[in-house]
């Protein structure tokens, strides 16, 4: 296999990811970027022959790759009802990119569901405080809501 085409493994694996969630077929779509955050650590382990050579190109796999990897499988988990592993993936999101709004607001909506209610609304408030987009703060007030009714 090329170098290029090694490179693009990671991209492929999250597209088909995405079809995957387009067809609400969550299970497959988390197999697919799990494959995709995989083929992405082994191309920064390679050392021998390295496939990621700059720091800029370390930098765009990370944001193009990893963090929407990540959040795309925190979505795939809270849509099974998995809420630990989804906020695993908001954590490993939030890890590379603080201020990630979807992040944010699923983590959220994960730590809900468990009954994590002064972390729901600790998680909900940075989102609020982040937001611009009138859709999304919507969502937030609807969440915030739901977390006072749970309590």
């Amino acid at each position: 296999m090329s170098k290029e085409e090694k490179l693009l493994v990671p991209y492929i694996e999250r597209f088909n990811g995405n079809l995957l969630v387009q067809a609400k077929e969550f299970e497959k779509a988390v197999a697919h970027y799990n494959k995709s955050l995989l083929s992405m650590q082994m191309l920064f382990k390679m050392q021998d022959n390295p496939v990621i050579e700059t720091k800029e190109q370390a930098v765009t796999y990370i944001k193009e790759i990893e963090i929407l990897v990540c959040v795309n499988l925190a979505y795939c988990y809270l849509q099974l009802q998995e809420y630990h592993h989804t906020i695993k993936y908001c954590s490993q999101a939030l890890e590379k990119d603080e201020e990630n709004v979807k992040a944010l607001y699923r983590m959220g909506l994960a730590y809900t569901r468990i009954g994590e209610l002064n972390k729901a609304r600790e998680t909900f408030n940075k989102v609020a405080a982040l937001e611009t987009d009138e859709a999304m703060k919507n969502s937030v007030t609807k969440a915030l809501q739901e977390v006072k009714k749970v309590e």
